[in-house]
């Protein structure tokens, strides 16, 4: 099958036959512009090979990603110093620039320039970044900056085998590599070739090995067809690129799909174990409610019994009272009676005393009816005194009442009663 170039100037053929022993080789893409338009690295990209592709404008760029996913793709500048700088953007060509004065010199002629500020890197850290142990080729072409791009690089500890580079002024034949070679020479690599446009170099420690592939140009013993030659090959190219956009596209929507049916998988999960623990709480709510209706039972239970015996306390404070009232009658009774009865004894007894007096002087007849009389009087004294001991156990009576449970637990109702009474 013949080697397709799609390189403007056939420099993926030359590199391809100083190359193409190597497997899964790795390159550096400096202005890498288009996945497939003048691209110097799609034919090794189709061959398995990776690498790095720097492209500072933003829609290249996506196709870069889009086309390339086994690549790493930069939208930066590269420069002599990381940072930020001017950059003069040609929408729709290959000519964006970070040099000024490549800039103002489209700006008269038919293209549209546009000035931005973007990131800037060094080849140098580039590398140490993102590049493989060993670097196969390194391409620049960054219209007139490729001096800048050379000063950031570390060719000692970073070496390609192959350095090609746009050597003449853009858009024109004029040579400009006298303002740049000297860094590559100084960093011992070996100029081997030069197409029109781009000039060669390999790494001396391999000049030996690659200085044959750059005898002679592009020629029929390379077996190759150009891409923008067969009509058939540019449309598969485009239509191979659609499908690698397209995969891309679906490659990222799938992601999308699976991160949110992820998201919807976490969500049912802790849908899941929240309606586990809303479950539980019921549970548990549901056996507080029980213990809660038990203990209601008991209190209504306790609270009926308490009624029942509010109700007897009731009737027994009745009944004391009714006890009460006739003991209290009682106790009148007995303290008029009594009263009436030491009344007669005190009337008997002055009588008594008197007739005691008259009587004196009269014979034994009279001394007996004297002791008679006293007879009575200790009668009625121990009468008297028997009145007083009823008294005494009637007060002993009244007095435990007041002292007892019954009449102290019916302490408030008698107050409540009273109050009641008196409003």
């Amino acid at each position: 099958m013949p080697f397709i170039s799609y390189a403007q100037n056939f420099e993926d053929v030359m590199l391809w036959r100083a190359l193409g022993q190597v497997e899964d080789g790795f390159y550096i893409d400096i202005g890498a512009h288009h996945p497939d338009l003048d691209s110097v690295t799609r034919a090794f990209s189709d061959r398995g090979w990776r690498g790095i592709n720097v492209e500072p404008l933003q829609a290249e760029s996506a196709l870069l990603r889009a086309a390339r996913p086994r690549d790493i793709t930069l939208q930066v500048a590269v420069g002599a110093a990381a940072g930020r700088m001017p950059f003069y953007a040609v929408d729709g060509t290959g000519l964006s620039t970070l040099d000024a004065g490549v800039a103002a010199g489209y700006a008269v002629g038919p293209y549209s320039v546009r000035q931005d500020s973007i990131e800037v890197l060094t080849l140098a850290e580039i590398c140490a970044l993102y590049a493989a142990p060993e670097i196969h080729f390194l391409k620049i072409d960054v219209e007139g900056a490729e001096r800048a791009v050379l000063e950031g690089a570390d060719l000692i500890r970073f070496r390609p085998w192959i350095v090609l580079a746009e050597a003449t002024a853009p858009g024109t034949t004029t040579p400009i590599h006298q303002h740049w070679e000297a860094l590559l020479l100084d960093a011992e690599y070996e100029f081997v070739w030069f197409d029109g446009l781009n000039r060669f170099y390999v790494s001396a420690e391999r000049a030996a090995q690659l200085r044959p592939a750059f005898a002679t140009p592009p020629n029929t013993f390379d077996d190759f067809v150009r891409a923008t030659d067969n009509r058939w090959i540019g449309k598969f190219a485009d239509e191979e690129l659609q499908t690698r956009v397209l995969r891309a596209q679906l490659q990222s929507v799938q992601d999308g799909l699976q991160q949110s049916a992820k998201r919807e998988q976490h969500h049912v999960e802790r849908a899941g174990h929240d309606l586990s623990r809303l479950r539980e709480a019921l549970a548990r709510a549901q056996l507080e409610t029980a213990h809660l209706e038990a203990e209601a039972a008991v209190l209504r239970h306790q609270t009926a019994t308490a009624e029942y015996r509010r109700d007897l306390m009731h009737r027994d404070l009745e009944d004391t009272k009714a006890r009460l009232q006739e003991a209290r009658h009682e106790l009148q009774q007995t303290h008029l009676r009594l009263q009436a009865r030491e009344a007669e004894l005190l009337q008997r007894h002055r009588a008594l005393e008197a007739e005691i007096a008259g009587s004196r002087e009269q014979t034994a007849p009279t001394d007996h009816r004297y002791e008679l009389m006293h007879r009575d009087l200790d009668d009625t004294t121990a009468s008297l005194q028997e009145a007083r001991h009823a008294l005494q156990q009637t007060e002993l009576r009244l007095q435990a009442l007041l002292r007892s449970r019954c009449w102290r637990i019916t302490a408030p109702l008698r107050r409540a009663r009273f109050w009641s009474r008196s409003s």
